[in-house]
């Protein structure tokens, strides 16, 4: 027998407390990516939900329609 007392208490609460603060630093930066502005289209490209249900422009240059 030995004559000192161990206070093992193992890697249980530590382990806790680094899992949480690894999720919650996980969903910070999960916050941080959806705060992001709209993506930047090369020229000519339009985003198809931000023109949905407009009415289309007219070209002042375009020649009239023949049949």
């Amino acid at each position: 027998m030995s004559d000192y007392t161990t206070n093992d208490e193992g890697l249980g609460g530590k382990a806790l407390v680094v899992a949480a603060v690894l999720i919650g630093l996980f969903i910070l930066a999960l916050a941080f990516m959806g705060t992001s502005d709209a993506p930047n289209l090369p020229a000519g490209l339009v985003d198809p939900a931000a023109t949905e249900g407009a009415t289309p422009a007219v070209d002042p240059n375009a020649l009239p329609a023949t049949e």
